[in-house]
């Protein structure tokens, strides 16, 4: 009986070769190239902005808002985004400082 190889990585038969990941590099900016929005903005120190979106759950907000602000987020940073009029809501919201948008 023969046995047959196992296929080696990468195209197949005719096809190219598979590049293996630890050889691609992401992300590595050219030397001369201007700063772009992204840069600049993590170059200010700033997280990035984050919508909550919240309904009647107050404890997975107060959750979610505790778990923001203990990674280093600021009430700048936070918008909640309330789908209805619910004011245990807002009585959380207003807790933390944090932007508030209800939708009523």
């Amino acid at each position: 009986t023969a046995q047959h190889a196992a296929p080696a990585a990468g195209g197949g038969a005719g096809g190219p070769p598979a590049v293996p990941e630890e050889s691609i590099t992401y992300g590595a900016p050219r030397p001369d190239a201007p700063a772009g929005p992204m840069e600049l903005f993590t170059a200010s120190g700033r997280l990035f902005p984050v919508v909550v979106i919240a309904c009647d759950r107050t404890e997975t907000l107060r959750n979610a808002l505790t778990s923001l602000m203990a990674a280093g987020a600021s009430a700048q940073d936070i918008l909640v985004a309330q789908d209805g009029a619910n004011s245990a809501v807002a009585a959380v919201v207003a807790e933390f400082g944090v932007s508030h948008k209800a939708k009523r």
